[in-house]
């Protein structure tokens, strides 16, 4: 069902821009797509309330293999469970911010020591929606310490990404609502003292986006998202040394010049970075495909590649490196037999496509991945929302 194609791009290029062996996308005992050499699920966790909306936006792995995924439930609440490699409940927790309205984890993420890191935003009466950068225990889930960021006024500021250097510093990439939507990028120690802040707003100032956040061994991180750029949106590709100066800033438009946005960034060994998220082939947003680039650890674009369903919706919204340095990328793609259906690919360092699987819930519903995690080169995790016949609604599915 799926278009893959791409280019590469020579280095004087130019651009306007982990369970055991199984992709756990395929579900079992679950209808699944044909995929190109998927491996087999190992398994499949779902939750979600009698009622409501459930959504996952994020998974991630430690050095255990254990995961934890995060998102809320029913809209209001945030909610973080963590799983063991058998797929076990180690825990699960819920944040209900001060004014009990509508709260969302965002991205989650461990350090080495395997303590927890849960970002996303909460609803306060005095001051619209918050940052809230939680540390949590590993062991317990038990919240450490939260830290909140607004600006000024009711208003929406919100934290979309989180990533942990090596030297433990947090770093946390979102926006605010000062004026216009501006990116905005705070780095904490491991203790939660703030070391960084950092702003960027585009040259039109409309809705800038910071929507994913990589750090590098060294402590260098790589933010990618969306900038406006007269009517339309771009994706922005930026990235900082540890100090916070700026290194390189590229962007990327579409060919049809409608709305582009970044969504996921990762890194490897060598520092390539690896950006993923859809790309607009009309103005009414649905005809999109995904849009993968490569870029050296400097910058300059590598390779790109193309995937999806033509005339229909396409959207990548999260990417991984393995230990052997391959590519998984996670999303969702539209078919007119099974509905809007999740979708995991893995891609090597080349660029070449390795396999492809799907899932699509019975009835031909509306399925999305939303995060995916590595562990090892033979591991992947994804995680997303999935269709729920039996009450009609869109359930938690970690996979």
């Amino acid at each position: 069902m799926t278009i893959n194609s791409g280019s590469t791009v020579g280095s004087r290029g130019r651009v306007g821009a982990a369970l055991s062996v199984a992709l756990l996308c395929s579900l079992l005992a679950r209808p699944v797509l044909a995929s190109t050499c998927a491996p087999a699920a190992t398994w499949s966790r779902t939750y979600g309330l009698p009622t409501g909306n459930d959504d996952d936006r994020s998974i991630s792995a430690d050095l255990q293999g254990n995961v934890v995924a995060a998102g809320y439930q029913v809209g209001t609440d945030w909610l973080i469970r963590k799983y063991d490699q058998a797929g076990s409940d180690i825990w699960s927790q819920t944040y209900n911010g001060p004014a009990g309205g509508n709260d969302q984890a965002k991205a989650c993420t461990f350090d080495l020591s395997g303590s927890v890191y849960v970002v996303g935003w909460e609803t306060n009466a005095a001051s619209g929606q918050d940052w809230s950068v939680q540390k949590r225990d590993r062991n317990t889930g038990a919240i450490i310490w939260n830290q909140k960021y607004s600006t000024a006024g009711i208003a929406n500021d919100n934290a979309e990404a989180v990533a942990v250097d090596a030297s433990s510093s947090v770093w946390v990439a979102g926006w605010d609502s000062t004026g216009a939507q501006n990116w905005r990028i705070r780095k904490y120690d491991q203790n939660g003292n703030l070391l960084l802040n950092l702003a960027f707003a585009g040259g039109a100032g409309g809705a800038d986006q910071a929507l994913a956040v990589a750090a590098e061994p060294g402590g260098a991180v790589v933010v990618a998202g969306s900038e406006t750029v007269g009517a339309q949106l771009d994706w922005r590709i930026r990235k900082y040394d540890a100090g916070g100066a700026l290194l390189w800033s590229t962007t990327f438009a579409g060919t049809a010049g409608f709305a582009d946005v970044a969504n996921g960034v990762a890194i490897d060994s060598a520092g390539n970075v690896f950006v993923v998220g859809n790309e607009n082939l009309n103005a009414a947003g649905t005809s999109q495909r995904w849009r993968i680039w490569k870029y050296t650890s400097n910058g300059m674009p590598v390779w790109t590649r193309i995937a999806g369903v033509a005339g229909a919706s396409n959207i990548a919204h999260a990417v991984a490196v393995d230990t052997g340095d391959n590519v998984i990328v996670g999303g969702h793609m539209d078919s007119v037999a099974t509905g809007r259906d999740m979708v995991v690919m893995k891609y090597a360092c080349d660029g070449v496509t390795l396999w492809t699987a799907t899932y699509s819930s019975p009835g031909a519903q509306s399925d999305d991945a939303r995060g995916v995690a590595c562990w090892g080169s033979t591991t992947v995790y994804m995680t997303g929302q999935s269709y729920n016949a039996a009450n009609a609604t869109l359930d938690y599915d970690t996979h």
